[in-house]
């Protein structure tokens, strides 16, 4: 047995004195290649170690004699046992790597001081009777060898295979040596050799962490500054050379990953996504994680699109879970993609613009210095585009025609910058152009884009320095945001000029933007005293600018004087007005001859005017109108200033603005398409009676997206407050409504009017147009078949059935079945018993045939034979059901169960029905319900009536507690009142008005009103002296529920004292029964309220 110590390096056996190693070869195996390695420290010796045993082989110091590899592999194997000195020791000592080794003793040779043994892949033979394995997690273990008799292992194989890149690969991924101080090292170069040359099926033997490990090294090794979260500390060990970009060999290993179904972690999407960013300069990618995952997720999903994808707005849903984090570094890594989309693209969206207005207005987000010259200088090459590109600079807002209010109480015909924020989106802009090009502009459009430009460069030009910029930015930020902050209105003029004064210009921007947000913040709220006073300050100065500077074109200035006029109209303020009008004499009421969108600027400032005059009080046409050019009044003119002006009077004061259309319609011409906004606007205000007044008044006509709106916003309040029952007038203008668009226009509701077309379908049907309701919901359904939810259809036809209107239901079941199939069956079914419990026989008959699965319940009511209705097929009937109650496995629920003992008793007899009773092993709550059915039999008994029929209840309830253990509850109450009230002898209407404040007093609710405490009744009776025996008034337990128990208590009250003829006593009852809906409703409604909340804190 010889051995001996070399080195390999680069396929070329070289000494050098920095290198470790030790490496005991078996000579008696050399030529069958079996190497035992104890200890390498260079990373090069594994991948070449066989490239050396070639070159052995290829060595000229062998005999003549071995001229071949097979002779040369009998010398090493004859020379090993007779304890020669191999060929393999010979090339070794001439090469000059080891000293000679004395004949006969195993001897090891080191250069250099030899190091602990680490583990090595298999498998590979040891020297001695020990071999190495690995496992699958790469860890090395020694096993023993087993030996015949002939001295061959008999457990390792004979030839054993060479260390593949697999068994490599495990052992430098694994984690004894990526946590060793010394670990086992190879270059970048070989470790995607190595990866390379893996076969698919070796990859899924990689687990996900290994693979996480080898995508952070090149990571690592590509990025500039790791973080330290996903830094591997393996790669500082590595040569300076590996340290460059590996970022196609991150993605190759992530792709592979997740097509061998490996699971992703956090880490991999991080190096992912800065491996696809690594071509964009400026990104700074966050590397923390939070604790729900978030960022995670939003990566997951963001790294399934396209950096370059056509629609820009792709970017929005991860950009807006960075800045959701409230950290700095994830706010950084947005402002990087902001400005890579800023360098990359030619135009930015709205949504976009959004995310870069969070940024620069949050108040928790700070963003860094370096950050925030990189961003301006983005924006600043936005501004500065190519001339050619000089045309798609306008705003797509300022188009050439008129845009048609949205319902929400804005004008009819907004006209583009006819007013402060329409010069602020210009400016927007300029910055950012539109996605199309736009058509040639006006005169008036050409200087106002002029002017966007100038000022556009002037607030971000690079000569200025960074926080003058930012500043700017942030101006034009909050001109524009969504949510206006009335904190950036003193900063706006914190630059002031010589002696402290604010220095301003006729167009500056600084006006522009103020108006605009203070117009924004008026919308929804009243401008205090001390912002009435700073506008009125304002304004002084910025007359003073536009007088000295007239060269100002009009079309630039006549904005900024309808936001003062409109600030004016919010505060009432006259003089504020009478000094716009008198600026507007000087020349701004002029324009030129064929511009049209100049035209309609004028005329749009000729609406604010009269608005500001309504609001401070003038109203009449003549005073209003005198002010202005004569050309405003012209016919022509008046159809759209008239409508400008209601539907913005609208807005600020429906009240007004409805006196205002009276006063106006008897004198001039007023569009008749202005009532259903102005009705809108009248419900919003809580102005119902003026509104349905003026609809009915008008004869208005909902016809178009117009009346489409003004239906939504009448439906709104209704819907949300829930009552199905509304005034019939109401009703009767809604059916109108419904009728006309969705029926003779054939029209297709919006999704968002989902739920308001679904409460409006179910109020036709409670106020009596249910003809209406189910042509309304046939025609959406066949425009849009999915409109409706199932759960909707279902109540749908629980209304239908619930008025009896039965037709309505069999053909609404018809027409959804189709349309929900996986519903239909129940639907048919629900229908099948409604119709037959509710005597409907020949409609049922034509549903039956659509019921296949027979239920306890569809059979019961094919046993009615619905077309027989003789006494004789009613008995043969109640034979079938009897039979079949004698056995319990066919009942299908309580529901069937006590809808066959209620046939039952009605086709045979009580005692029929007591006797099933009696035999059948039921549970507490189906007891205590078949004992009512029982005794509300009795009370429908035709052979005995008035007392007769009270002692019949009374002596059956006396059986039923007595023999069965029968506990009487409030429903059996009622059954008992319902028998006594059918009495009219007995209970004449002092008595009925006497057992209602008895009710009342042992506890029912009285609402407000009544307490039922002492003489607070309804009646102020004594209440009954004394009942009949066993009526449990007093004695029933549990809860007292309105629809269960008050509401059918009540009823009957009502229906008695109208039979009695005591009108006056039935109204009190039916008040009290009002007060008590309400009561109920409002105590639901506080509760669902105090649920979602609660649901709300939990999530």
């Amino acid at each position: 047995m010889q051995s001996a110590t070399y080195l390999c390096a680069n396929g070329f056996f070289k000494a050098t004195e920095s290198l470790k190693f030790r490496i005991t070869v078996n000579a008696e195996h050399c030529g069958e290649r079996v190497f035992a390695v104890q200890r390498v420290e260079h990373s090069e010796l594994f991948v070449v170690a066989f490239v050396a045993y070639r070159a052995f082989l290829a060595w000229d110091g062998f005999p003549r004699s071995c001229d071949t590899p097979s002779g040369r592999a009998r010398l090493l194997k004859s020379n090993a046992a007779h304890g020669l000195p191999t060929p393999f020791m010979q090339w070794n000592v001439a090469m000059g790597f080891v000293d000679r080794p004395k004949i006969g003793r195993t001897r090891q040779c080191s250069v250099l001081p030899s190091h602990k043994p680490v583990g090595i892949p298999v498998p590979l033979q040891a020297s001695g009777n020990s071999a190495v394995s690995v496992n699958d997690d790469g860890d090395a273990t020694a096993v023993n060898d087993v030996y015949d008799s002939r001295g061959r292992s008999v457990d390792q194989p004979r030839y054993p295979r060479r260390p593949s890149s697999l068994d490599i690969l495990h052992i430098f991924l694994s984690p004894q040596n990526l946590s060793s101080p010394t670990p086992q090292i190879h270059t970048a170069n070989t470790l995607r050799a190595l990866y390379r040359s893996l076969r698919p099926e070796d990859l899924s033997k990689l687990s996900s962490q290994r693979l996480t490990d080898l995508i952070s090294i090149f990571g690592t090794l590509s990025a500039d500054d790791p973080p330290s979260s996903h830094r591997s500390a393996l790669a500082a060990h590595m040569d300076k050379r590996s340290f460059r970009t590996w970022w196609k060999v991150v993605l190759q290993l992530v792709r592979d990953k997740k097509n061998a179904g490996k699971k992703m972690l956090p880490s991999d999407y991080y190096w992912l996504v800065r491996a696809r960013t690594s071509g964009l300069t400026g990104i700074e990618i966050d590397a923390l994680e939070d604790s729900s995952g978030t960022l995670f997720v939003a990566r997951q999903a963001y790294l399934r699109i396209e950096f370059d994808h056509t629609n820009p707005d792709v970017h929005v849903p991860y950009l807006r879970t960075l800045l959701l984090l409230r950290r700095p570094s994830a706010t950084t890594e947005v402002v990087g993609w902001i400005y890579a989309l800023l360098t990359a693209r030619s135009t930015f969206t709205p949504s976009l613009t959004r995310i870069l207005w969070d940024v620069v207005l949050g108040e928790d987000i700070v963003v860094p210095e370096h950050m925030k010259s990189k961003l301006l200088t983005a924006i600043w090459r936005c501004v500065t585009r190519p001339v050619q590109d000089a045309h798609d600079r306008w705003d797509s807002r300022q188009s050439d025609q008129t845009e048609v209010s949205s319902g929400s109480g804005e004008a009819d015909n907004v006209i583009s910058c006819a007013n402060a924020t329409g010069l602020t989106r210009a400016v927007l802009g300029a910055v950012f152009p539109p996605l199309s090009p736009q058509p040639i502009p006006t005169p008036a459009q050409h200087r106002i884009r002029a002017w966007a430009v100038h000022t556009a460069g002037h607030m971000l030009s690079p000569l200025s320095e960074t926080p003058i910029r930012w500043r700017n930015l942030a101006l034009l930020a909050v001109a524009n945001a969504h949510t206006p902050d009335l904190s950036y209105v003193g900063a706006a003029f914190s630059s002031s000029g010589e002696h402290g004064k604010i220095a301003l210009v006729a167009t500056d921007f600084r006006v522009v933007a103020v108006l605009s947000l203070l117009e924004n913040i008026a919308r929804t709220t009243d401008l205090s005293p001390e912002v009435h006073g700073f506008v009125r300050g304002i304004w002084r100065i910025w007359v003073e600018a536009v007088d000295d500077d007239r060269s100002v074109h009009p079309a630039v200035v006549r904005p900024i004087i309808a936001s003062f006029l409109r600030l004016a109209a919010r505060s009432r303020d006259d003089d504020l007005r009478r000094s716009c009008v008198g600026l507007c004499a000087t020349g701004f009421w002029t324009f030129d001859v064929g511009d049209d969108f100049a035209k309609r600027q004028v005329q749009a400032l000729s609406a604010d005017c009269l608005v500001a005059a309504a609001m401070c009080g003038n109203t009449e046409w003549g005073d209003m109108i005198s002010s202005l050019p004569h050309f405003v009044s012209i016919p022509q003119w008046q159809p759209n200033l008239t409508r400008n002006v209601l539907m913005r009077l609208a807005n600020l004061d429906a009240g007004l603005a409805r006196d205002v259309y009276a006063a106006w319609n008897t004198r001039l011409e007023v569009p008749v398409d202005v009532v259903g906004p102005l009705s809108a606007a009248l419900i919003r205000q809580n102005h119902w009676e003026s509104a349905m007044h003026l609809l009915l008044e008008s004869q208005y006509r909902f016809r178009g997206d117009e009346g489409e709106r003004a239906l939504g916003v009448i439906l709104f309040p209704l819907a949300k407050q829930g009552d199905r029952y509304i005034d019939l007038q109401v009703a009767r203008l809604i059916a109108d409504a419904m009728s006309e668009l969705y029926q003779s226009q054939s029209l297709t509701p919006p999704t968002r009017f989902r739920g308001r077309i679904s409460f409006a379908l179910l109020t036709l049907v409670n106020t009596g147009y249910p003809t209406i309701a189910i042509k309304v919901f046939k025609n959406i359904v066949t425009k849009k078949p999915r409109y409706f939810t199932g759960s909707f259809v279902h109540n749908f036809l629980q209304a239908f059935v619930a008025h009896r209107q039965f037709s309505s239901a069999v053909q609404l079941v018809g027409d959804a079945a189709t349309l929900y199939p996986s519903q239909a069956r129940r639907w048919r079914r629900y229908i099948l018993l409604r119709l037959s419990q509710n005597g409907s026989h020949r409609l049922a008959a034509t549903v039956a045939p659509g019921v296949t699965r027979r239920s306890f319940g569809s059979a019961l009511a094919h046993a009615i034979n619905f077309d027989a209705t003789s006494v004789r097929h009613r008995r043969l009937a109640g034979f079938r059901m009897l039979r079949w109650m004698k056995r319990p496995r066919q009942v299908e629920g309580s529901a069937s169960l006590h809808w066959a003992l209620d046939l039952l008793a009605q086709s045979r007899s009580v005692g029929a029905v007591r006797k099933v009773h009696a035999r059948l092993a039921l549970a507490k709550d189906d007891q205590q319900t078949l004992g009512n059915i029982i005794l509300h039999n009795y009370v429908r008994r035709r052979k005995s009536r008035d007392g007769q029929n009270v002692r019949d209840v009374l002596r059956a309830l006396n059986h039923l507690v007595s023999e069965h253990g029968f506990v009487p509850d409030r429903v059996t109450t009622n059954i008992v009142l319902k028998a006594m009230l059918r009495w009219k002898v007995g209970m004449d209407g002092f008595k009925v008005r006497a057992l209602f404040d008895h009710l009342i007093r042992a506890g029912y609710p009285g609402g407000p009103r009544f307490s039922g405490v002492g003489e607070d009744v309804p009646f102020g009776t004594k209440g009954i002296d004394r009942l009949p025996s066993g009526v449990p008034l007093s004695g029933a337990k549990g809860e007292v529920k309105f629809f269960r128990h008050v509401r059918p208590l009540y009823k009957m009250i009502i229906k008695a004292m109208f039979v009695r003829g005591d009108g006056a006593g039935a109204r009190m009852v039916v008040g009290v029964l009002q007060d008590v809906t309400q009561e109920t409703r409002d105590r639901s409604m506080r509760g669902g309220l105090e649920r979602e909340g609660e649901e709300h804190s939990q999530v």
